[in-house]
């Protein structure tokens, strides 16, 4: 009868540590929740990073996406992406760290709901690419889009006046007509970057510049017809 105080002690104890341990986890887990988890435990872990809403900036996407390649438990990544598109130049950078991660490691790209424009672009530096047959995808194209308030100014009897250093300083100012010499110039700088962007679906996709140029031209596609397309690797969910 002596020994069953020390025996419930030591149960006691137990049950303690297994409580304190189980709260830890939780705790990581929680922490974890603002940014793709990947167990601390073990190797060969796979870790998940999410691209959603407009792209604006890839400050957040590149820090996770160079994190997770610093991390030798983790063997590959998903690339969640739910996005129309966006700015080029945060796209394309994206695009550029998701082609080094994969110089070491896997990348499988899971697009949701949309993955067009911008959202495509990052999706071709990928290994895989995997999407539902409704998503919708593609939008290979390029877009600039300004307004004017002319009419308005002069209905009201206002004077816009400006002072600038060079022709081009002003361009798109709603505040005036856009002259054909303007139209022209940022017409030519659009389609850089298209061209920019066709090239990287042609090389990623190994597809045939001709055909990326017809699959272009701003269409959006299923995910089925975009399998059909060549666009995609095939269907399935996150």
């Amino acid at each position: 009868m002596s020994r069953h105080p020390i025996l419930w002690s030591l149960v006691l104890v137990s049950g303690v540590v297994a409580f304190l341990g189980l709260c830890l986890f939780f705790l990581i887990l929680i922490a974890n929740r603002s940014e793709s988890f990947v167990p601390l435990i073990g190797r060969g872990a796979v870790a998940v990073v999410e691209i959603e809403g407009v792209i604006f900036s890839s400050e957040e996407v590149l820090k996770e996406i160079v994190r997770h390649e610093k991390n030798n438990n983790v063997k590959a990544l998903v690339v969640r992406i739910e996005s129309p598109g966006g700015a080029v130049a945060p796209s394309q950078e994206i695009f550029d760290q998701i082609k080094k991660f994969r110089k070491s490691k896997k990348v499988v790209i899971s697009m949701g709901a949309v993955a067009a424009s911008g959202g495509y672009y990052i999706a071709t530096a990928a290994d895989k690419i995997i999407a539902s047959p409704g998503t919708i995808t593609g939008s290979i194209g390029v877009i600039m889009e300004s307004f004017g308030v002319q009419r308005l100014i002069d209905l009201a009897r206002l004077e816009s006046r400006v002072i600038k250093t060079g022709p081009y300083k002003d361009v798109g100012s709603p505040y005036r007509e856009m002259t054909d010499a303007e139209r022209d110039y940022l017409q030519q700088l659009i389609n850089d970057i298209y061209a920019q962007f066709k090239q990287a679906v042609a090389e990623q996709r190994k597809i045939d510049p001709a055909r990326v140029e017809e699959l272009a031209q701003g269409k959006i596609y299923t995910g089925r017809q975009a399998l059909e397309a060549g666009l995609i690797d095939g269907l399935g969910n996150l």
